[in-house]
């Protein structure tokens, strides 16, 4: 086991977390994001890189709040405090698009003489009276957050909180399946656009959907590079019980997430296969980030309170929970 805090790029620092079979790389001022995550026996990068990291200050000005997370996104591993989703305000607080522990520096600590196995993450919000302590656990080929939402107010509030980990060409693609516990999805209806290859509103059983052309699709299937210039998402409003797996067949290769679905009660998969011929994405994004999610829609927080859809935080409390990953061979 490794801690391995010397690297920086672009000025920031990069801190990696390793085992024998697992390699992290997590920049703490660029919302604690997680750019790397990689099955060292196979040599296999499970995560997106869009572009290269820089820090978010330099994407600020002249920027509508909705659109920072579309320039400074790389790819890569977020989590999502306190406003999931798109632009929102509450209790007069205004949030743009996956605001706010995306766009703020963390703190890091470790001692690696001490525990070399583990690193801490913290972030104490500005918008909303949260603070976010996160640590980081890896051990052969499992990595572990355990987590904690501090409400440091005498106010109970709402919490739309999402783990954001995007999944890249390395990984997924014709050979990849992903496997959840049987469940009924909804393909988004709020933000459709003109790179819908799926029919906005419409619903099912996982894993068939109905698309634009009148056909169906296998929402556990990934189109190749190139194939497609779409973008979707379709949510799992209510798991049946907290887990997925990504299987790359062909390299034999498995990614499982667990987790607390009395919390994260549902899942987003975002499938942007080029994105489209536009802005932002220009036909040049590939991956397919699955979201697991205290709320949904992606309207943002007001809507989901108004649609009863998201947890709330006790005044003076704290919510603990866990969530574990795996990745290994399937044989």
């Amino acid at each position: 086991m490794a801690i391995d805090d010397r690297w920086k790029f672009n000025d920031m620092s990069v801190i990696f977390l390793s085992s024998e079979e697992l390699s992290v790389a997590v920049i703490p001022e660029l919302g604690g994001c997680m750019m790397s995550l990689k099955h060292l026996p196979s040599n296999t990068e499970l995560l997106a890189t869009i572009r290269e990291p820089g820090h978010i200050e330099t994407y600020r000005e002249g920027v509508q709040a909705d659109n920072l997370l579309d320039l400074s996104l790389i790819g890569g591993w977020y989590e999502v405090v306190p406003n999931a989703g798109y632009r929102s305000s509450h209790e007069g607080a205004e949030f743009g698009l996956h605001d706010e522990t995306v766009y703020l520096p963390w703190k890091v600590e470790f001692d690696e003489d001490r525990d070399p196995d583990s690193i801490l993450l913290m972030v104490r919000l500005n918008k909303f009276p949260f603070r976010l302590i996160r640590r980081m656990s890896i051990s052969g080929n499992r990595l572990v957050f355990d987590e904690k939402l501090i409400n440091e107010s005498s106010s109970k509030l709402p919490v739309g909180w999402l783990q954001h980990p995007m999944f890249g060409r390395e990984f997924i693609g014709e050979d990849t399946v992903l496997e959840l516990p049987g469940s009924e999805f909804e393909v988004d209806r709020h933000l459709p656009n003109a790179n819908n290859s799926l029919v906005p509103g419409s619903r099912g059983k996982w894993p068939f959907a109905t698309n634009v052309k009148g056909g169906r699709t296998d929402l556990s299937r990934f189109p190749a590079t190139g194939e497609m210039n779409s973008d979707d998402l379709v949510y799992i409003p209510k798991v049946s019980e907290g887990w997925f797996r990504l299987v790359n067949r062909r390299k034999k290769l498995a990614f499982s997430a667990k987790w607390d679905s009395a919390l994260f009660g549902s899942l987003w998969i975002w499938r942007a296969f080029g994105g489209g011929a536009t802005y932002p994405w220009f036909g040049r994004i590939y991956g397919t980030a699955v979201e697991i999610s205290t709320t949904w829609p992606a309207t943002g927080l007001s809507e989901q309170v108004k649609l009863n859809n998201v947890p709330f935080v006790e005044a003076n409390s704290v919510i603990s929970t866990r969530l574990e990953f795996t990745v290994g061979s399937t044989d």
